[in-house]
């Protein structure tokens, strides 16, 4: 049985479950001090903000919900639909975009199954959250990556002209070697959330992050380089025309 309440946001359900990490947090500690880190986090966590539209439907109150503890963040979606995927898709794209312009890589993976969120116990868990978090262990650049559990959900969205999807289906780098997987494509939108290149900026922020790592944190951003520069003539399966009626 589920457990509904007042929105009428179900805390078990099957719904989309995007599990980021913020990189390097064990070397941020060592560098900075307690206050220093505070405010660094605080800063970003501000830009959350951002997200509120998407948060917050016009019928219904929860759409999204978001949670952070330590070098976690979690989202997940009210449900398990093309219109979930455009919203967490897009916080996706914020959260990876002020992050970056912060100094603060990410690395992620979203996943589709069943999960408990609820809110008010502060209990979270669920197969979805393990598989986003296993898989994101595995990637070896920073952005964000589709499990195989929400792969034909991308699909069917793909041809789709409701809304336009910033996800490529391209080769990414992980533990064990190359292999193509859809991504969020963060770079493929603007700050106001419409398909737009933001290219420049975006490897300003990378090289501007290069400057502070080394060893297997640079090869990971050399990774992230890689993809922004194969993508920028690169032909996906993302939907691009018709834009986001939404």
């Amino acid at each position: 049985m589920k457990d509904q309440n007042d929105s009428g946001w179900n805390d078990s359900s099957k719904r989309l479950v995007l599990f980021l990490d913020i990189m390097g947090f064990k070397e941020r500690v060592r560098r900075f001090s307690v206050e220093e880190l505070k405010i660094q986090l605080v800063d970003f966590k501000t830009k959350f903000k951002k997200l509120s539209p998407l948060l917050k439907g016009k019928e219904n109150p929860d759409m999204m919900k978001l949670a952070q503890f330590s070098d976690s963040i979690v989202v997940v979606s009210r449900e398990y639909s093309i219109d979930d995927l455009n919203r967490l898709t897009k916080a996706a794209v914020i959260l990876m975009q002020n992050a970056l312009e912060k100094g603060i890589a990410l690395r992620g993976a979203i996943a589709c199954g069943d999960m408990v969120f609820d809110e008010r116990n502060q209990i979270f868990f669920g197969q979805a959250l393990i598989d986003a978090y296993l898989l994101e262990e595995e990637l070896c650049c920073y952005g964000i990556v589709f499990h195989d559990t929400a792969e034909e959900l991308v699909a069917n969205a793909m041809q789709s002209d409701k809304y336009y999807y910033p996800i490529e289906d391209v080769e990414l780098s992980f533990k064990g070697g190359k292999s193509k997987h859809y991504h969020v494509a963060w770079h493929k939108m603007d700050k106001k959330l419409t398909e737009n290149d933001i290219n420049e900026d975006a490897l300003n922020w990378l090289m501007n992050l290069r400057k502070t790592v080394s060893g297997h944190s640079r090869v990971y951003l050399d990774n992230t380089i890689e993809i922004i520069n194969n993508e920028e003539n690169h032909v996906g399966l993302r939907h691009t025309s018709g834009g986001d009626k939404d």
